[in-house]
């Protein structure tokens, strides 16, 4: 009988890497963002759902939010500005956005 590993079968779909973490915790602190894929929310009146790639505190996690505005902001970097360092920010209108990091 065959092994499973003598096919060479690697996943197609890649997927977020890391605990989750809440977007809370995340906001006006130095992160680097490693990726993201922008997929449909399991909430249709939110709209799309922003998946993103990070590094926290040393330690690779992921987080998902539903901000057009960070959707907007993340399309328009390059392929090759990944990874980058930043920060996401609530703005007083409440909307978030990202920020350069601290120096």
């Amino acid at each position: 009988m065959r092994d499973f590993g003598e096919f060479n079968i690697e996943p197609t779909t890649k997927g977020l890497k890391g605990e989750h973490i809440k977007i809370d915790q995340l906001l006006n602190v130095n992160i680097i963002v490693e990726g993201f894929q922008v997929v449909p929310s399991k909430f249709k009146e939110k709209g799309p759902r922003l998946d993103l790639q990070l590094i926290y505190k040393d330690v690779q996690r992921m987080t998902w939010v539903s901000s057009k505005s960070l959707i907007e902001m993340i399309e328009q970097v390059p392929k090759n500005g990944f990874p980058f360092k930043a920060k996401i920010v609530k703005e007083d209108s409440g909307r978030l956005v990202f920020k350069s990091a601290d120096k």
